[in-house]
């Protein structure tokens, strides 16, 4: 634009846009089970606006990993979308954990459509998930002779170090107990131990008991 005498105006500048990018804290995790969580964090946008959206993830890492790390995995699958007002709170289910695992989670925010970037996640708050009881799938007397049985019991430890026993007896099932041995790794597993002493044709109470570190699961009450 030219002005009498000569002397051009220089062109307006456009506004630059709003600095929304970000987040700030990761609040403690709640609802934490064996295998899921929810997990919080609030937004803290450097230029806050309400007018502005912001994408948001939180960031998990578990088993060694931390949610600081490339390739951390990212809950929920598409971003959350929130206001880039100050102080915005923001929360995530988390599902498919592994029980009695330690895990780290951060918050990531961006202007949206843009990348999220490492150096622009939170920093981590770690929370543990509950380890699982034992499961006794099923028992059954295997073999038996005149004065013994030979018990079976199927149980899956939940991925947890398990040790088995069998409870009997003839006025109450906790009279006696026998071990049927542990389970080291993840999965089902038949257990199995001879109880020997009995008195012939006399009738015993018995279960199976199946104890790891989170707690102790019992079995059916059976006769034999």
């Amino acid at each position: 634009v030219a002005f009498a005498g000569g002397i051009s105006a220089a062109p307006a500048l456009a506004a630059p846009p709003p600095e929304v990018p970000q987040m700030r804290a990761v609040e403690p995790v709640t609802n934490v089970t064996a295998r899921t969580a929810v997990v919080h964090g609030v937004l803290d946008p450097k230029a806050a606006s309400p007018e502005a959206l912001v994408e948001y993830d939180f960031f998990y890492g578990g088993g060694g990993s931390t949610c600081g790390e490339a390739g951390a995995e990212s809950a929920p699958q598409t971003p959350g979308v929130a206001s880039g007002a100050k102080g915005e709170p923001v929360e995530a289910p988390l599902s498919g954990l592994a029980p009695d695992t330690e895990y780290s989670v951060c918050l990531g925010a961006r202007d949206m459509g843009a990348a999220f970037e490492l150096g622009e996640r939170s920093a981590p708050v770690k929370f543990k998930t509950a380890a699982v009881p034992p499961d006794v799938v099923g028992e059954s007397v295997a073999e038996r002779w005149a004065t013994a049985v030979l018990l079976e019991a199927r149980i899956n430890n939940e991925g947890e170090p398990t040790e088995c026993f069998f409870q009997y007896g003839e006025a109450s099932v906790s009279e006696h107990e026998v071990s049927c041995g542990g389970i080291g790794g993840e999965g089902e597993v038949t257990l199995s131990a001879k109880v020997e002493g009995l008195t012939a044709g006399h009738t015993y109470h018995w279960r199976t008991v199946a104890k790891n570190e989170a707690d102790t699961s019992y079995g059916k009450e059976e006769t034999f």
